[in-house]
């Protein structure tokens, strides 16, 4: 095979809960009322927060790249979160993108996003060169 039939799109990141997850689609579906038609709309279930975006690597590499997250994920204990705010860019009259605000434990998140972006970069990975904006 050549090209992107070897490659698989990838990024780390934290999955939402059962209830953060209703409250995303609650919120969507008030929104959707509200924009014009022909937005496409994400799958409730790929809903996330992304902590690095690696973009398209080869498949061979995602076996040491989960072996990687998962060896810092364990270093790090759970931490509160919830959602803070929504918004859409570019703006409510052409929406293209819906963003929800995260608080909590920032601090706590900082570390798991930095540890991760220190672990996976040391496997070749480019660093993330804007700053988490959760």
């Amino acid at each position: 095979m050549t090209g992107q039939r070897n490659t698989v799109r990838v990024f780390v990141a934290v999955g939402l809960s059962a209830e953060a997850r209703e409250q995303l689609v609650d919120a969507v579906a008030r929104i959707r009322r509200e924009v014009p038609d022909g937005i496409q709309w994400a799958n409730p279930d790929g809903m996330h927060l992304t902590l690095k975006f690696l973009g398209n690597i080869p498949v061979e590499s995602v076996d040491p790249l989960l072996e990687r997250v998962e060896s810092i994920s364990d270093l790090h204990a759970p931490f509160p979160l919830h959602l803070d705010g929504l918004g859409v860019f570019p703006n409510p009259r052409r929406p293209r993108v819906l963003w929800a605000g995260v608080g909590g434990d920032l601090d706590a998140l900082g570390r798991l996003q930095q540890a991760m972006e220190e672990g996976v970069n040391a496997l070749g990975y480019r660093p993330e060169e804007r700053p988490l904006r959760p």
